[in-house]
């Protein structure tokens, strides 16, 4: 039996008692399903219980998941109590979308700042990066997102403030014999007007085809050939 319990594993449990559904309660607490089910065993681990029968067609409380529903809201109860007394009213765990759960950027923001600030709660979510994101946090549903800044309308970015955290290279892929193809560093210039196919991590128009203005907002003023990651 542990000496202490997070919070987050008790407010996962209660959310999916509540909803009987880990769908449904991933939702609720804007988190991905496995995020969810991995606290959930977790919880399980610690308490050294099971509190749920799964099955494929319905979720439904043990017993001890029954004996444990009470402690688990008059617990999460008082810290809200506590948050608030502290911190005012309105103190709430920050949302935090990472797009992945993969060890990118964010992740290693987000570690950093639980270490800096441990007595800020903050909840993750692996969803849909800052493009499909942005709608949420101008609605004030959601605190952070990581992406690309630059790429999003300037009508959409008046409403956000934005913090840099890392650059990234662009590269450019050409065919073998291309003229550009044997430079070192490819001028954005160069690549103003002409076709090109996205991929991840290059912004390109709806119109097919990158303009020097785009290239030189979201990447600086030049493309490199591409080069193995340190």
């Amino acid at each position: 039996m542990p000496d202490s319990l997070e919070p987050r594993l008790l407010r996962a449990f209660l959310a999916v008692a509540e909803e009987l559904h880990f769908t449904r309660a991933a939702a609720r607490l804007y988190v991905a399903q496995q995020a969810l089910s991995r606290d959930v065993r977790r919880l399980e681990r610690e308490l050294g219980v099971t509190l749920f029968v799964r099955s494929t067609r319905q979720v439904a409380l043990t017993a001890d998941g029954e004996r444990l529903v009470p402690y688990a809201r008059r617990v999460l109860g008082a810290q809200e109590e506590l948050l608030a007394a502290f911190r005012g009213a309105g103190a709430r765990p920050l949302l935090v979308d990472l797009n992945t759960p993969g060890l990118g950027t964010g992740r290693r923001v987000l570690r950093r700042a639980r270490e800096l600030a441990p007595e800020q709660e903050l909840m993750v979510r692996y969803e849909s990066g800052l493009t499909g994101a942005v709608g949420e946090l101008l609605a004030g549903r959601l605190d952070v997102s990581f992406g690309r800044f630059g790429g999003l309308d300037a009508g959409l970015r008046a409403g956000l403030g934005y913090q840099l955290v890392r650059y990234e290279p662009m590269a450019v892929v050409l065919p073998e014999g291309h003229r550009l193809a044997s430079l070192d560093e490819v001028p954005l210039a160069a690549l103003a007007g002409r076709p090109c196919t996205p991929v991840p991590g290059i912004l390109v128009r709806r119109s097919g085809r990158i303009s020097r203005a785009d290239c030189s907002r979201d990447a600086g003023s030049r493309s490199r050939r591409p080069r193995p990651w340190p």
